[in-house]
């Protein structure tokens, strides 16, 4: 496609949006750990067998979060040593991302401004 020359960036998967019936169901998991100050997010993904297809593939799923501490001021997502951006690319049925450097229990904040499709 255009935005894929355009970009560089492959979107086969994001395409099973449009080509795979029915809606993924998401179930989100987290763990805080004070002693290594990392969370833990853990999505994973499930999309219903329909009439027309029997085995569902993941979806590509833009998941746009942010971390909140006890007086409201957003964390620093790091992952790896490195700052990662807000919107975690969700590509396999379960997946787990580690946030290092989080001082205290977060409050997270998901799925933000609809970032799925």
């Amino acid at each position: 496609s255009a935005m894929e020359d355009a970009t560089g960036v492959d979107l086969k998967q994001f395409r099973l949006w449009y080509s795979q019936s029915g809606t993924p169901t998401l179930r989100v998991n987290s763990e805080y750990n004070a002693e290594a100050k990392t969370y833990a997010l853990t999505v994973e993904q499930f999309t219903e067998a329909t009439q027309d297809q029997a085995e569902k593939q993941a979806l590509h799923i833009p998941f746009d979060i942010e971390l909140y501490d006890s007086k409201g001021q957003t964390i620093p997502l790091i992952i790896n040593g490195e700052s990662v951006h807000n919107v975690l690319d969700i590509k396999q049925d379960k997946q787990t991302f580690v946030f290092e450097n989080v001082v205290e229990q977060p409050v997270p904040s998901l799925l933000r401004e609809f970032s799925a499709p």
